[in-house]
Order: structure tokens, then sequence, then C-alpha cells
């Protein structure tokens, strides 16, 4: 097979001469030859979970069904190389790197659980703590500070630029719940906030995740405790505070400050500043919030998404209940009180015993007002009132997505562009029919300004510069999905009939 995709390529070459070459072209991906009949006949299995890491040229993949877990290769140029273990990046755990101050990066790798550490203006991950595994860690995004330690009872280090150094006493919970000063305590979450003068914590006890305090550090100054968990049951009970944070804002004046939950047993607390510093003002339940980002005003539907048409009764009967369906609210900066907003309603699939609500909110680059859908259709919300979209009927529109410098619709009926005053343009040369978002997929290449469209049920990839006037590029082989961009320069990694594929937005020359 191997010899066979060589020969396409030369085939290929030679329909674009050197001399000529110019524009897009699809070409075979070297040295991934299938090593079973399950990726021979379903290649899209040789490149699983696509990432990127600093540190790699390319784009990282896994193959799906190779008995060795230690598979872990690189897709440079169009080579299909694998990575020597362990590595950074080599689990489908390291998937995000961290940046300290100073310029460089720490991957805390789960293959034998290796410090990694990219040093500033280095391509080459190196082993921070040789002969040392990581135990546990916690980062502040803020002041991109990472904490680390080596075991339970171990002193908590913290990387000062150079190298892993003791970070002091933090706070910690104990089982009796008493709040204190630990030289071991990993804390659940930490943030520093410039306009809030300082950084918050939460600390949680070591054998128990429920048991959480919140703290507060200014800069320059001691950790003091702003309240525990006790102060939390009495306004949320059973709650515990959010930890890691999922989303913070701070008050334009500064006198507040918001800490969002991430996970239905945790509680959102709003905090305000007094003459003794920050106290816990109040808490209210998880909600899954979307900010508006002019206004800062947030939007969520709060109910239940999902209700049953029946009850028991009478231990061996059942009896019919009224479903409630979702109600939106509006979350105004400062507040952890939301307010109803009247007049619509979710969309709702029913089956014969129980109903599912579907109320999706929508913030999409491009667009200044969010995007609410109800069920008589989508509407704006421009942080202030809700306004009908005749443009969007919940009917026609399908999947809406942000691609590029566009807003795009994909629907049975076609491919709208919806513009800043939310008005749809049916783009009538697209060259698909019915272009559903499980058929099609669409992407921008922003560094060849390039749209790139591929169609699976005829395998066939489009390109266009203005998304008015499109073309087809040829391919050696039948193209069945597309993987990911690639990070080394303008293309794509495609998947084909007979194994992967590069979309090239400039074609190499013979040779390259």
């Amino acid at each position: 097979m191997l010899a066979l995709r060589c020969c396409v390529f030369a085939a290929l070459m030679l329909l674009h001469p050197a001399s000529a070459i110019s524009g897009p072209c699809i070409l075979p991906v070297q040295g991934e030859e299938p090593l079973s009949d399950v990726e021979a006949e379903q290649p899209y299995r040789l490149a699983t979970d696509p990432i990127t890491l600093p540190g790699y040229k390319g784009l990282l993949v896994r193959p799906l069904n190779r008995p060795d877990d230690s598979n872990f290769y690189e897709i440079t140029g169009r080579s299909y190389r694998r990575i020597p273990m362990p590595a950074p990046g080599s689990t489908y755990l390291d998937s995000e790197s961290l940046p300290v101050s100073g310029g460089a990066q720490f991957l805390l790798g789960w293959a034998g659980r290796v410090v990694w550490h990219l040093p500033e203006g280095s391509d080459t991950w190196q082993d921070a703590a040789p002969g040392q595994t990581w135990w546990g860690y916690a980062y502040d995004p803020g002041a991109q500070d990472l904490y680390l330690s080596f075991g339970p009872g171990s002193p908590i280090l913290l990387w000062d630029g150079t190298a892993f150094v003791p970070a002091g006493p933090m706070p910690t919970v104990y089982r009796d719940a008493v709040s204190r000063m630990s030289a071991d305590a990993l804390p659940a979450a930490i943030l520093s906030l410039p306009k809030a003068g300082g950084t918050f914590a939460i600390a949680r006890a070591l054998r128990n995740e429920n048991w959480r305090s919140l703290w507060f550090r200014p800069f320059g100054g001691d950790w003091t405790l702003i309240a525990d968990k006790l102060a939390l049951d009495k306004l949320a009970p059973g709650s515990s505070y959010p930890g890691p944070f999922h989303d913070v804002d701070v008050s334009d004046d500064g006198q507040t400050v918001r800490l969002f939950a991430g996970h239905p047993r945790e509680a959102s607390v709003l905090l305000r500043k007094t003459a003794n510093g920050w106290a816990l003002d109040s808490a209210a339940p998880y909600q899954s919030w979307v900010s508006h980002r002019s206004s800062g005003v947030r939007l969520a539907w709060i109910g239940e998404s999902q209700q049953d048409l029946t009850a028991p009764f009478l231990l061996f009967f059942t009896r019919p209940v009224t479903p409630v369906p979702p109600v939106l609210h509006a979350l105004d900066p400062g507040t952890l009180t939301p307010r109803p907003l009247p007049g619509i309603a979710p969309t709702l699939s029913e089956t014969e015993t129980s109903v599912l609500y579907l109320g999706s909110i929508k913030d999409f680059p491009g667009l200044e007002p969010l995007l609410v859908r109800a069920d008589v259709g989508w509407h704006a919300f421009d942080g202030t009132t809700l306004t009908g979209v005749p443009a969007l009927r919940t009917d026609a529109v399908g999947h809406i997505a942000s691609v590029g410098p566009l807003v795009l619709m994909q629907s049975p009926d076609g491919v709208f562009v919806l513009d800043k005053t939310l008005t749809s343009r049916h783009v009538a040369s697209f060259p698909v029919a019915e272009p559903r978002i499980s058929t099609v997929e669409i992407v921008h290449i922003a560094a060849a300004q390039l749209f790139v469209a591929v169609e699976r049920r005829s395998a066939t990839v489009y390109v266009s510069n203005d998304f008015e006037s499109f073309r087809r590029v040829i391919s050696p082989t039948p193209i069945t999905r597309l993987v990911a961009q690639l990070p080394d320069r303008p293309g794509l990694l495609l998947v084909g009939a007979d194994g992967l594929y590069t979309f090239e937005a400039d074609c190499p020359a013979q040779g390259d």
C-alpha cells in the first residue's frame, strides 16, 4: 500500500508541475501504514484525539486500536512519526500545558507522573524533577504560579522561575472542619485577581472533598479566612465551595467578587468588600450561566431539563404528573439573585414516559447579542431585552457556529451567513445540497484566508476564499472526514478511504 500511495503522490505532482504549483491540493501522509485489518478498513482510527502542545511543531494523535497504550504519534510535514515514551502529551490526560511567569511552560504528565518543563525559547521538554513523581498540583492562572506536591505530607513547592522552592504555609481544612495553615496543604483552587487586590483560594480537607473553606491573601500580605463550610451551609446547605473556579468576575467598582460553581454539588458565592476585608455575602446553587460580554448580564435556563411524566403512587402504582418547563433567568452584575425573563419557553421533545426541554444559549464571536433558542424560534438578548429573530426559525436553522470571520447556519435548507444585524443570507452557490452538520464539516484556515468544506456523503473537498465562489479540490482518494488543522502550516489532516492525507493550502513542489 505504501508503494501505491507513493505512486499516487508522484502522479499528483505530474498533474501539478513545480513551475505551475499554486493553490490547494491533497497529498498522502507517509509512514502511517495500518497494522491491523480494522485500521485498514477504518483508517480514522489512526488519528484520534488530536491535540497541539508547545514544544511540538506538528499535530499529536493517537491510534485508537493498537495494543500498546504507549502508541503516540506526531504529524510533521507529511510524516507520521512515533514519539518515544515517556513524553509530554503521551496520554489522553496530557492535553494542556501550564504557562508560568517568565515564559516557560509546564505539563504534568500521567505517564510516569513526570513534571515536564519547557524553558522559555526552547522546543525541548525536560524532566524538572528527575527521580520524583508529582502527586498533586494547583495552578493560579492570574499570577501564572504553579504549586506542586510530590506526595501526601510533603511540603508544597512553588516554581520561582528557576526551581521549585517551599511555598510556605497554605490554608487547609481538617476533619473537624477547623481551618488553619499548613506547609503541606494544596488548595483545591487558587486565583489572583488584580482588581480585587489579591489572591483567593479554596482550602480542602485531604480526606474529605466536601470540607472546604474560602481564603484571601492581599498582594504582599498573609492568608486570612473569609468563611468556612459552616458559614456556607447557612446559605446553601449541603453544597461546597467551588474548586476549581469555573468562572470569576469582579465588579467595575471592585467591591464585589463572584466565584461561579462548575459542578452541581458546588455553590456559586458572592463576596463583598468590607472595612475588615472580603466577606461572604450570599450563595446560590450551580447554574450554567452564559455571560453577555458588554453588559455583564448572564442568562441561564433554570429548571430540570428532563422530567418524567409519571410518579410512584401507593407503592405499586403510578400517577401522571404535569412537567414544569425551565424558565429563562437573567443574573445582573454584583448579585446571585436571578430574575425571570418571562414570555418564552424552551423547545420540547416528548416520549411516552418523559419530556426533554432544550433551551440553548449561544455566544458567538462577531455577534453582540446572545442568541437564545426557544419554542417559538430564536431570540436575541442585548443585555436588556429579548427580541425575536425572524431569520432564525427553530424548524429551519439547524447548526449555528462561528467559522473564522463568519457565523454560519447549516440546515437541510442550505448554508446561511448570519451578519451583525442578525439577518441571514442564503449561500446559494454552496456546492452541497442539504448540508447538515452531520455530513458537511466547514473550517476556516486563517493563515491562508481559506474556507474548506468536507462533504462526507460524496467524500469530496471544496474550498473558497470568500464563501461565495467554491471549487472542488482534486483528491487521490475519497475523503471521509476532517481531523484537525495542522499547526506547522496552513493545512488540515484528513482521513481518506485508504489512510491519512493532508490538505495543503499551498501545494508543495515535488520533492518537498
